[in-house]
């Protein structure tokens, strides 16, 4: 209790800078149209008085609660977004804070520890992302509480939920994690299916498939049924699903324009809303948006548009390989096109230098006609010059600039834990644990932007600065020979003071449980 307390007001004391200069929060372009949704107006293509599931209506009805309560009692919207947003950076504080102290709880030593606390109260991404009011930040707020527990599942081989409390509490921050992103649903379900794939007793593993089935329904059904009509939620396409198969479409009408059947076409043109011969000029090789944005033409013909995109995959898979390789680059490159514009075309390529391919953070607020026309907007924007100064430092001093390459958390951080769970003689148990962090990974493929040529993309991967210290955290605890909370006496996220056993690695810890 009190340790919590006192590094959460630490790393509330490190942000304070970044909350005076960033109040009253930054409204990112997607929040300004869920709230404007949420107030009835038109926003992204659709008409007034609906809102479209493209971001999560969750999300959505947060906002817009927070909004409303701020024009009903705090004398405009915009107080209660303010209000909104420091609740935001409160709980962020104590759940950074629990991290730190579930790693102290298993042993990971005092200089990971120091450390830890350091880049969480030093580091200028985080104050900033969490001084902003977007899906992404709200969805954190349910990832933290919810790894820590699942990291506590895997180590004690699920005894941690064994009282329905622990286990009612897990659940509720999985049907939260899965509500506030699309991608979260799919993460947390398959995460939690796979507890009981471990060797834990029958009963054990029934509760946690139990669980799993809980989450997927409650997020899929329930909600859905109990919200979506009072919202007046009108339910998009899936043409999220086809991002990446559409740009490499885009890929293939550059370079074989002529190479493809009137069928292949005709199909390609009746699916999506930009027709085969428009996506040549449409095609920007770093940014699908121009070639798919907000919806398709006609989703019902979604398998065989699937046929043909593999046909003409079997046909040039070169072009293919050169699509997902550029989309894709900003995961993995350490430089990038020296351009302020996301929508760069090819041509424009030889005449660019390159850069370091660091983060792009938005301190700023978005002030789109969906924002200034909802009723009582007054404008007050956050300070962006001294945080903008303070980021460019941060990007240009050496050993620190290492930390804002995009690469080192979504690449070589990962490559890292990879190696050490290889090296696992518990395979399995370790790749169990390890599993959210990569199917992270692997969501970030589908994302419409990889490189920072606008702050969207580094807004897709900011999760990992969280995510990756905690399994540092981990890996740190499985290798020192020290002092080990009992994973038994563990609360569900938050570890209590309780008997300690002596100096054990984590595994030997976990192997004393019975096996069935």
């Amino acid at each position: 209790g009190w340790r919590i307390i006192f590094l959460a007001c630490t790393l509330m004391v490190f942000w304070s800078p970044y909350i005076l200069s960033m109040s009253p929060g930054a409204l990112w372009f997607d929040t300004t149209d869920q709230l404007a949704q949420f107030f009835g107006h038109s926003a992204m293509d659709y008409p007034a008085g609906v809102i479209i599931d493209h971001h999560p209506p969750f999300d959505t009805l947060v906002f817009g609660a927070f909004a409303k309560a701020g024009a009903l009692w705090f004398h405009g919207f915009q107080n209660g977004l303010l209000l909104y947003v420091l609740l935001q950076v409160v709980v962020i504080c104590f759940e950074l804070a629990a991290i730190l102290n579930w790693g102290i709880k298993h042993g990971a030593g005092i200089l990971p520890i120091v450390a830890g606390l350091l880049f969480f109260g030093l580091f200028p991404a985080l104050p900033v992302f969490f001084m902003s009011i977007v899906k992404d930040s709200l969805h954190l707020l349910f990832v933290v509480p919810w790894l820590l527990m699942y990291l506590n599942a895997v180590i004690s081989k699920a005894k941690s939920l064994d009282s329905i409390g622990k286990l009612s509490v897990f659940i509720l921050v999985s049907i939260g994690s899965s509500l506030t992103s699309k991608t979260g649903l799919y993460i947390t379900v398959i995460s939690v299916t796979a507890l009981g794939l471990m060797r834990v007793e029958i009963r054990t593993r029934c509760k946690v498939f139990l669980a799993a089935a809980l989450v997927f329904v409650s997020s899929i059904v329930i909600f859905p049924f109990l919200a979506y009509a009072p919202m007046h939620v009108m339910r998009s396409d899936s043409h999220q699903m086809y991002i990446l198969p559409l740009q490499l479409t885009a890929r293939y009408s550059v370079d074989h324009p002529e190479d493809i059947t009137p069928e292949e076409r005709q199909i390609i043109d009746r699916f999506s809303l930009v027709s085969y011969d428009e996506m040549h000029d449409a095609y920007r090789p770093y940014l699908a948006d121009p070639v798919i944005h907000l919806k398709l033409r006609d989703p019902s013909l979604s398998k065989q548009y699937m046929r043909v995109w593999l046909k003409m995959g079997l046909r040039h898979p070169a072009s293919y390989i050169r699509g997902f390789i550029v989309f894709e680059s900003g995961w993995f490159s350490t430089t990038m096109v020296d351009s302020d514009n996301p929508e760069i075309s090819m041509t424009e390529l030889d005449s660019v230098t390159v850069k370091p391919n660091n983060m792009m953070i938005q301190s700023y607020t978005t002030e789109t006609p969906s924002l200034t026309e909802l009723p009582g907007y007054q404008q007050r924007l956050p300070d962006t010059n001294t945080i903008d100064k303070i980021w460019e430092k941060t990007t240009t001093t050496p050993v620190l600039s290492a930390l804002t390459y995009t690469a080192l958390w979504t690449l070589l951080l990962p490559s890292f834990l990879l190696y050490a769970l290889l090296r696992k003689r518990k395979f399995k148990r370790t790749f169990i644990l390890f599993l959210p962090l990569y199917l992270t990974l692997l969501s970030l493929l589908p994302s419409g932007i990889s490189l920072p040529l606008k702050p969207t993309a580094s807004r897709y991967m900011i999760g990992l600065l969280i995510i990756i210290p905690i399994y540092l955290l981990a890996l740190r605890s499985q290798l020192t020979e020290t002092k080990i909370h009992d994973p038994h006496n563990d609360s569900p996220f938050f570890p209590v003071e309780g008997k300690h056993i002596r100096a054990k690695p984590m595994d030997a810890v976990a192997d004393q449980q019975p096996d069935c």
